[in-house]
C-alpha cells in the first residue's frame, strides 16, 4: 500500500513573504514588550545619534532598545548570540523586521553593557530613566 506523505520541498520558493505576526501567539512576551518600548520616551538614545545625516544609516535606536529588552528578559546577554537569534528566532526577527544588527552594533549602544551590570542597569545614565518608565508600565499592565 502506498504511504500518504506530506512532500518536503526546500527549495519550493514562497509566492509571497511569510507574514511574522502569524508565527507567534498573540499572548507572546515579544508583543508585550514591543507595546511597552513604544510607550517610552527614548528621547535620550534619539539624542545619542548624530543628526546630520553622515555616516553609515544606523538602526532605529527603539528597535535596538526592544531588542535588547526583549533579550535581556529571555536572559541573553551575549550580542554575538542575539546577533544569532535575530537570524535563527521568530521573535527576535518580529522585533528587528527581519534585518539583522550585527554584534558589534548590539554591543555599542551602551546598552549591552549596562545589562551586564545588573538587573537594574545600575549607574547608566542613558537608560535608568526608560527603564523606570519600562517598570511602571509593566505595573500598569498586570505583569
Amino acid at each position: 500500500m502506498p504511504q500518504n506523505y506530506l512532500t518536503c520541498d526546500r527549495d519550493q520558493p514562497l509566492l509571497l513573504p511569510p507574514d511574522l505576526h502569524d508565527c507567534l501567539d498573540e499572548d507572546h512576551l515579544v508583543w508585550f514588550v514591543i507595546e511597552a518600548i513604544e510607550e517610552l520616551d527614548l528621547e535620550p538614545f534619539y539624542a545619542s545619534y548624530r543628526v546630520d545625516g553622515h555616516g553609515r544609516a544606523a538602526h532605529e535606536p527603539k528597535m535596538m532598545v526592544t531588542l535588547l529588552t526583549y533579550a535581556y528578559a529571555v536572559g541573553e546577554r551575549s550580542s554575538r548570540v542575539i546577533e544569532r537569534r535575530c537570524r535563527e528566532n521568530v521573535a527576535f526577527r518580529v522585533i528587528c523586521a527581519n534585518q539583522v544588527p550585527e554584534h558589534a552594533t548590539i554591543a555599542r549602544p551602551g546598552l549591552l553593557r549596562c545589562l551586564r551590570r545588573g538587573k537594574r542597569f545600575l549607574g547608566c545614565k542613558l537608560v535608568e530613566p526608560s527603564f523606570d518608565q519600562f517598570a511602571s508600565l509593566v505595573a500598569l499592565m498586570g505583569h
